[in-house]
């Protein structure tokens, strides 16, 4: 049921399909540097809850502590990434792919949105293009494309996990939600 998807989705850590209907901002001529949630989705042609679930395992492979290349082969903003960091997550990306995935969401019997579905989505995302389905995308045969598209999907969960990193080690000495003593919650159930 897509209440049990949404579920998992939440357990791995995916708390909302809000980033994908976030109006971009009015200076979109500029190249983003990283692509809104809203360009990522209509750009893998998938249905939103096959967009969460792949958003899901993305987060999982990528932050999985027992594979920390994983984490190392997304460069750091700003420090020119190297050819050899871009090589090396373009391959993380494939065995990620590889692994299933690829054949879980872009395989040749993976029921794609309708037509009329997918104009209801980019109307709800503010944009004025669909995907073409006749260029469907189809794991392997569109192997790069597949890669290219789900790159920077598999970035930001590296991003933002170091954002959320950063945003707990910069605050009042560094508490975590678990370490909740002395906060105000724990004080206003105490009395």
């Amino acid at each position: 049921s897509s209440e049990s998807l949404l579920n998992d989705a939440r357990a791995a850590g995916v708390h909302s399909a809000a980033a994908l209907f976030r109006r971009s901002s009015e200076r979109t001529s500029r190249k983003y540097t990283r692509p809104p949630m809203s360009k990522l989705f209509m750009s893998l042609q998938l249905s939103p809850e096959n967009f969460l679930q792949l958003q899901a395992l993305a987060k999982v492979y990528m932050l999985d502590t027992s594979h920390p290349e994983r984490q190392n082969c997304v460069g750091n903003r700003g420090k020119g990434d190297t050819d050899m960091v871009k090589l090396r997550l373009f391959n993380c990306v494939r065995d990620f792919l590889n692994d299933g995935v690829g054949e879980q969401f872009f395989g040749e019997d993976v029921e794609k949105p309708g037509e009329k579905d997918a104009i209801e989505a980019a109307r709800a995302l503010g944009e004025d293009k669909t995907p073409d389905p006749a260029e469907r995308l189809t794991w392997p045969r569109d192997g790069n494309k597949i890669i290219s598209l789900v790159t920077p999907l598999m970035r930001r969960m590296v991003t933002n996990e170091r954002q959320r990193q950063y945003a707990i080690e910069t605050r009042k000495g560094g508490t975590k939600k678990k370490d909740k003593e002395g906060s105000v919650e724990a004080v206003t159930q105490q009395g």
